[in-house]
């Protein structure tokens, strides 16, 4: 996968188209396979079809749908079309109307985002090591072989660069409104939100070797923060690679209670933001690779036959050529 964006991104042609919004090259969206806005899936839309042939079974997205509230997203169209008129205000320096534009964008975003979960800036690392997961639990079907298994769903925001293009306000913005659509649901009650740029750093390395935040979020610069349930089970994290990426994990090979709990989530906040979602392409991915359903399915299981018997990396082959990935713990399998 890597060879092929490597391929297309030294192509003269790619290095002279642009995405129309946010300005990032072709070339360099497939050197690194990320791309910078949602936008950009329709400005690179002639030249995407090669690289998904190489990652994904088909070019044309069949599965979930975007399920959507449509008064709120009738907001947040307007507040789309006057944060452009304020742009273009500020542009002519027209400061009389973008002074007119900055408070009903105020008004539109107070609107919106009524409420958000607490936020809890001092994470005690005690707690979370006292407190044993219940993933980690040892129970659950095939619990003698598969210790755990999980899935992840990646959303991003129609409006807004990713993250890895926006800038720190735009990153605020999108926590304000993520925050604000988790406000009010069961689900997301026991639980507590940390801004991750606040935490010292070995208590950030916790949270990715428990494998409660995705190593993305450690990596990320600027306002991001998660969500965890108090149950370690569940994690909502903005502004990594994407803006909102939901994680569940359960104990055992328990792949139903995975998706039934994500795509439930992913319906809550589905109803409130109005996510990147294209016709022909699915859900919008900064990662060329997760651009369609968004989702992502993990187990983490003992292999002690199969590297008893020499045999983890024919296997891993197997899995590779189906659309499946065989990793250690921490890293990809090997000889050693």
């Amino acid at each position: 996968r890597h060879d092929l964006f490597q391929r297309m991104a030294t192509d003269r042609l790619a290095r002279h188209i642009v995405c129309s919004a946010c300005g990032l090259q072709l070339a360099e969206g497939l050197q690194r396979g990320v791309l910078g806005c949602p936008v950009c899936y329709d400005s690179f839309t002639d030249h995407l079809p090669n690289v998904l042939r190489g990652i994904q079974p088909g070019l044309r997205h069949r599965g979930k749908m975007p399920s959507r509230d449509a008064s709120r997203e009738q907001l947040h169209m307007q507040l789309q079309t006057k944060r452009a008129l304020l742009r273009s205000a500020l542009k002519t320096e027209n400061y009389e109307d973008a002074a007119r534009l900055r408070d009903e964008i105020k008004g539109l975003e107070l609107t919106l985002n009524s409420g958000r979960p607490i936020r809890a800036e001092h994470l005690m690392l005690e707690t979370l090591l006292e407190k044993k997961a219940r993933w980690l639990s040892g129970e659950g079907p095939e619990a003698d072989i598969v210790i755990e298994s999980g899935g992840t769903l990646a959303r991003n925001l129609a409006d807004l660069p990713f993250p890895g293009q926006a800038s720190d306000d735009e990153l605020h913005n999108v926590l304000d409104r993520v925050l604000g659509a988790m406000e009010g649901h069961d689900i997301f009650r026991a639980g507590q939100f940390f801004m991750v740029e606040h935490l010292e750093p070995r208590v950030v390395r916790f949270l990715v070797e428990r494998r409660l935040i995705t190593p993305d979020m450690e990596r990320a610069r600027g306002p991001r923060g998660v969500w965890l349930s108090d149950d370690q089970a569940f994690s909502v994290m903005v502004n990594g690679r994407d803006h909102v990426r939901l994680q569940v994990r359960s104990a055992g090979f328990n792949v139903d209670e995975v998706w039934t709990r994500l795509s439930h989530a992913d319906d809550l906040l589905g109803n409130v933001l109005d996510f990147a979602f294209h016709e022909k392409y699915g859900y919008l991915s900064a990662s060329v690779s997760e651009v369609g359903t968004g989702f992502g399915l993990f187990a983490l299981a003992h292999l002690a036959g199969l590297a008893m018997s020499n045999r983890v990396l024919a296997e891993s082959e197997k899995a590779r050529e189906s659309g499946h990935r065989i990793e250690g713990l921490f890293g990809p399998v090997s000889e050693g």
